[in-house]
């Protein structure tokens, strides 16, 4: 039998295991709302902001944020209903008139454009549908998945680690800054006016890219490839030991 192992740090599988409390008060002028997608995917994404709150359903009262977080998701257009349903779209761009800005990440970047179509039915029944017009982008979902780790740079120029899996093809109705730049010199993502979108996966896993954003230091987490040592590392210890096996 293997021992509990206090200080091992490893990632969830699934986001039902993601911490949605908000561990300390927000920092000044950087209050964060995140989106509680029903079908949310890479939560580890927001893992640095242990002071935001996740917002389910269209809150009754007037409160305002600083910065409002469309996390990725397994089904964009799926969740975008979803988002309409409960009223969040009217309230996101209620927020950004108010001043918030509006990070979107991967399925949520997709969101914050002015359509999405899945010709193919790659993530849902298929159709097309309006995004939140934040961003003049479109997009139209492929059934080839991009997958790839990557470096890219910030427009701050943080330089950074992060990863691409997505099935969407995203193209810019009126040319915008990019989110960063990657390691070959393309773009990525798009910056409009307090709104941002990035198929980047990890971007906000940096503390110098949270703090370029949000504009207040963010400690640092450790290294993944770290934690995965410290893990294989205990692993190997009780393994060895024929007294922890359970029979």
């Amino acid at each position: 039998m293997f021992p509990y192992a206090e200080d091992l740090r490893v990632d969830a599988e699934d986001s039902l295991a993601v911490d949605r409390l908000a561990r300390r008060p927000a920092p000044a002028g950087a209050s964060i709302a995140i989106v509680q997608l029903p079908r949310l995917s890479n939560a580890t994404d927001v893992r640095l902001l242990d002071w935001a709150e996740w917002i389910a359903a269209r809150p009754a009262d007037a409160r305002r944020f600083d910065v409002v977080i469309l996390p990725g998701t397994k089904d964009t257009l799926g969740d975008l209903a979803w988002l309409k349903a409960q009223g969040l779209d009217t309230w996101v761009r209620a927020q950004h008139a108010a001043g918030a800005t509006i990070v979107g990440v991967c399925g949520g970047y997709q969101m914050l454009g002015e359509t999405i179509a899945d010709p193919l039915a790659v993530e849902s029944r298929g159709g097309q549908a309006d995004g939140l017009g934040l961003l003049p982008v479109a997009t139209t979902l492929a059934d080839t998945k991009v997958t790839r780790a990557i470096r890219a740079t910030t427009a701050g120029g943080v330089r950074f680690a992060a990863y691409e899996i997505h099935m969407g093809v995203t193209t810019q109705r009126t040319p915008l800054p990019p989110f960063a730049r990657l390691a070959d010199g393309s773009a990525d993502g798009a910056r409009g006016d307090r709104v941002i979108g990035t198929y980047l996966h990890g971007a906000l896993e940096d503390g110098a890219v949270c703090e370029e954003i949000l504009g207040v230091p963010v400690s640092p987490a450790a290294a993944k490839a770290a934690e995965h040592a410290a893990l294989a590392g205990w692993f190997g210890t009780y393994a060895e030991r024929p007294e922890h096996w359970l029979l």
